[in-house]
């Protein structure tokens, strides 16, 4: 888990911290929020040869459908075409991190578009633009599709927990 992560789960009080540490306990906890390291690519960090990691196109395939499903509604996807991230605009209104701590308390974590990347590359659409409370980056490189199928409902359960509240 990335170090500022982990400092954002220290500073949760304690009955909060306590609900994120069980599913770090039980194996469960899903991060979208990037590679372990600094310009870690997903074939170092999952041990696997180029030929296994082919089935990146089919979770980019996963994620396009799965974020443009019902479950997103009034959400946008940015797509840098690198098969390892999307950028994902949230609804009107919703702030990344707010929704990272309902998403954390999940058991699922992604990367605020209001904190820079620092690994961003020059042919990256999201350089150039400023940080983006309104987005959120899910990186799925070297995920299993069972782990991005949970991970994006969890994140959606978090969305609809707030548009509900809007919507009468």
């Amino acid at each position: 888990m990335q170090p500022w992560l982990k400092k954002r789960i220290e500073n949760f009080p304690a009955v909060l911290k306590s609900q994120v540490d069980s599913y770090l306990d039980e194996g469960t906890f899903i991060s979208f929020a990037g590679p372990e390291k600094a310009g870690q690519d997903s074939s170092e960090r999952d041990g696997k040869g180029l030929e296994e990691n082919v089935g990146e196109s089919a979770k980019s395939l996963l994620m396009h459908d799965l974020l443009g499903g019902p479950d997103w509604t009034g959400t946008g996807i940015l797509d840098p075409g690198n098969k390892e991230y999307l950028w994902v605009t949230l609804p009107e209104g919703m702030d990344a991190e707010v929704l990272l701590k309902a998403s954390l308390l999940k058991g699922t974590a992604f990367w605020p578009g209001s904190i820079p990347f620092p690994e961003e590359g020059k042919d990256d659409q999201a350089v150039g633009r400023s940080p983006d409370s309104g987005m959120i980056r899910l990186y799925y490189a070297g995920q299993s599709e069972d782990r991005i199928l949970a991970g994006l409902a969890r994140i959606s359960e978090a969305i609809s927990e707030f548009t509900a509240r809007f919507e009468n």
